[in-house]
Formats: structure tokens, sequence, C-alpha cells
């Protein structure tokens, strides 16, 4: 393996793996923040942040003829399970 295929693995691993700060940083704006204050705003903002590296990795990956894999599972199954959690726990 090249050079540039390990510095393409390691990016795409990164971004598969950038939701965990976006929906922990969003939990902490739900948590810490009033029911109704601005942090609810901001959670959800980082939230929807939260899947647009994921998805910069998807189209990459898929765009280069490769599949997915593993981190395609964990970052939108980590995105989907912390949305409904979000809101079901009122956020």
């Amino acid at each position: 393996m090249g050079r540039e295929a390990v510095l393409e693995e390691t990016v795409q691993r990164y971004l598969w793996a950038s939701p965990v700060c976006f929906t922990v940083a969003a939990a902490m704006c739900f948590a810490l923040g009033p029911p109704s204050g601005d942090g609810h705003g901001v959670g959800w903002s980082l939230y929807a942040a939260g899947w647009l590296l994921p998805l910069v990795a998807l189209v990459w990956r898929v765009g280069r003829g490769g599949y997915p894999g593993a981190g395609a599972k964990f970052a939108f199954g980590l995105l989907l399970t912390a949305g409904v959690l979000f809101a079901l726990t009122g956020g």
C-alpha cells in the first residue's frame, strides 16, 4: 500500500468517526441547556452538522468504486440512534 493510499484511508477513517464529536457536543447542549433555551437549537444544529462529513466520505468512497464498509455503518448508525434519542427526550 502506497503512501497516498494510506493517507486516503486515514482521512476516510476520521471522516467516518467525526459524528462522535458532533453527537457528544449536541448531547451536551441538550443536557446542560434549559428545555426551551437556545441550547436546543444549537444542539440540533450540531447534530445536523454531524451528517456532513460522513456524507462526504460516502460520496468519496462510492465515487471511487469502493464499498463504504463498517465505517459507514458506525457513522450513520450513531447519527440515526442519536437523532431518535434526542427527539424522544424532548431535544
